[in-house]
């Protein structure tokens, strides 16, 4: 799930614009609550995003993940930092492609189970944020398997990105969820970018609350090599149990057999 948030509060950047002349290069700010999951007690976490923009590319960068979207590839680059390596992901999107054969019956009976719909509502509420003239929208998502959703974004249209690569980074991001492309036609309906959002996300697991905040925003050229995969990094299969941000258990063989 923590995967998920990122590409997906990322994305959420996709609303439509104006054309940038150039790169852009905005820094986000994520406080995630302290909480519970289950049984386990998760601390409060704080955490910085760099995103760059280009005109087929995009980089998303937290504090120990790295999403690297190429579309002229047609490829998604999961990359980790810490063990250098990096996962890629064929675009379109295909889940099953990355599940064992036993697992893919099971993923699209829960595909067609898990119903999801989005609710995106305009408000008419006003605000000014740091420099930015800012607009409130309410986010709704509601489903068949999930707790669902509830998101208060502040979005202002006096920023001028080169969205069209993130349209594609959302779409590509829900499809990682059973029942979530759906969604995509309805976030479109956020016109211009989030600078401000208050997230409550609910499981059968608990409750995670996470506030985010644009920092800053400039255009200005991507560091050489910020859309390339570094040479030092070894690649790695992607594992679809990986996006909750947790390893699998290692295997640990066959019991041993009585004598």
């Amino acid at each position: 799930m923590r995967t998920l948030r990122l590409l997906t509060s990322a994305a959420l950047l996709c609303a439509p614009a104006f054309a940038a002349p150039a790169d852009t290069m905005m820094v986000r700010k994520v406080h995630t609550e302290a909480g519970k999951m289950g049984q386990h007690e998760t601390p409060a976490k704080d955490e910085t995003q760099t995103v760059w923009i280009a005109k087929d590319r995009v980089r998303v960068e937290s504090d120990d993940k790295i999403i690297l979207l190429r579309l002229d590839q047609k490829k998604l680059y999961m990359m980790d930092p810490k063990e250098k390596t990096y996962s890629p992901i064929d675009l379109p999107f295909d889940m099953k492609k990355y599940l064992p054969a036993e697992m893919a019956e099971m993923y699209d009976k829960m595909n067609s189970a898990n119903t999801m719909s989005c609710k995106v509502t305009p408000t008419d509420e006003t605000k000014k944020i740091k420099d930015w003239n800012t607009k409130k929208y309410e986010l709704k998502v509601t489903g068949s398997m999930t707790g669902g959703m509830t998101e208060e974004v502040w979005v202002t249209k006096d920023i001028s990105v080169d969205t069209a690569a993130f349209l594609e980074l959302l779409r590509t991001t829900l499809t990682m969820r059973p029942g979530g492309e759906s969604m995509v036609d309805e976030l479109k309906k956020i016109d211009g970018v989030p600078v401000m959002s208050d997230r409550t996300l609910k499981s059968p697991m608990g409750t995670v609350k996470t506030h985010e905040e644009l920092v800053s925003i400039e255009q200005k050229d991507a560091p050489a090599g910020a859309f390339e995969l570094p040479k030092d990094y070894k690649e790695t299969p992607f594992n679809p149990m990986m996006m909750g941000g947790r390893r699998p258990p290692e295997s640990k063989g066959p019991p041993p057999q009585k004598q």
